[in-house]
């Protein structure tokens, strides 16, 4: 979901992929992206967030910043809408490579993993 860039063999794969493919590009465009894609999304869910699809102006500790992304509030109110229309079953955060001495993004990823629990249980509360 939300690819910026890709390579020619990634391409060539995307339609035999058995799961929609959303590109930044055409995301931006559509003001309904985030419904669009809940509805792609099976009823059970395992939600992988790689902090490379965070815009690298708010994250910039990952191992391959590219231009874009999502923002903290996109990302959020995207997880937000998953955790309340589908049942997640597990979810994980990945690609944080800590730059020494800006303490800032592991505060993110540790800020987003908390979200993430916090969302969870709330939806099972509703």
């Amino acid at each position: 979901m939300a690819i910026r860039n890709l390579s020619s063999s990634e391409a060539d794969a995307i339609p035999s992929l058995p799961t929609k493919v959303f590109f930044d590009w055409n995301m931006r465009n559509d003001p309904a992206w985030m419904t669009r894609v809940v509805e792609a999304l099976g009823e059970n869910v395992y939600i992988t967030i790689d902090l490379d699809g965070i815009d690298p102006a708010v994250m910039p500790a990952v191992g391959t910043p590219e231009p874009g992304g999502l923002s903290w509030r996109e990302l959020l109110a995207l997880m937000k809408l998953v955790m309340t229309t589908k049942t997640v079953v597990a979810a994980d955060v990945v690609e944080l490579c800590p730059i020494p001495g800006f303490v800032a993004p592991n505060f993110l990823a540790a800020r987003l993993v908390y979200k993430l629990i916090g969302y969870r249980f709330y939806a099972r509360t509703r």
